[in-house]
């Protein structure tokens, strides 16, 4: 770190010590936080693991197509997250500047995971409810109306509950991050206000 970097560090270190140690906490917090993200893969893995060894216990292809289905989304949903979280691990300097942008941008690229997360649901939710369908048809226990019915209902409570819960989720994220992102946004321009005047 050149002098005059650790003399406007020391400098906005003294303006607001109290806010740069918030936002480095946050920062590392959030760190952690993205660390612990990769787990969140762990349970639709041990559905696809089970369904995977069900399927090869007794081969057909309704449930070949259906395992490797889930298997695709893991992965296109893997491969999303990652790309979602490039360049956002550490802040480019240790400046309480750097810190802030990259708090901002972590806001900003939650947003959109949750935006794209939105869709994913809604097109894993139908691949799930229509090969589990599928399923229940190769094994012949739609022979009734009856259990057309039951399915009919079981599918309509299923996506009744996944919307409720996107729905919620969304709203609490979306207001939190629109919150955090004024907040940040405004922290920005007085820091950048205070340098200018400075100058």
């Amino acid at each position: 770190m050149r002098d005059d970097e650790l003399d406007m560090w020391r400098e906005q270190w003294l303006d607001q010590p109290a806010v740069v140690i918030d936002l480095i906490r946050r920062v590392e917090r959030e760190t952690a936080q993205m660390r612990m993200g990769g787990l969140t893969l762990l349970a639709p893995a041990a559905v696809a693991t089970v369904l995977t060894v069900l399927v090869a216990m007794k081969p057909n292809t309704v449930g070949v197509l259906f395992a490797a289905g889930l298997w695709l989304f893991m992965g296109i949903w893997g491969w999303i997250a990652k790309r979602n979280m490039r360049g956002i691990w550490s802040p480019a300097a240790e400046t309480p500047g750097a810190y802030l942008e990259l708090s901002i941008e972590r806001c900003r690229r939650t947003d959109r995971g949750w935006r794209i997360g939105r869709v994913l649901a809604v097109l894993i939710t139908a691949f799930v409810l229509f090969g589990v369908y599928e399923l229940i048809s190769a094994a012949g226990a739609l022979k009734t109306t009856a259990s057309y019915l039951i399915v009919a209902a079981v599918f309509l409570w299923t996506i009744c509950i996944v919307g409720s819960v996107l729905l919620f989720v969304q709203l609490r994220i979306a207001r939190k991050m629109r919150t955090e992102l004024e907040y940040l946004l405004n922290l920005q321009r007085q820091l950048n206000t205070g340098q200018q005047g400075k100058n």
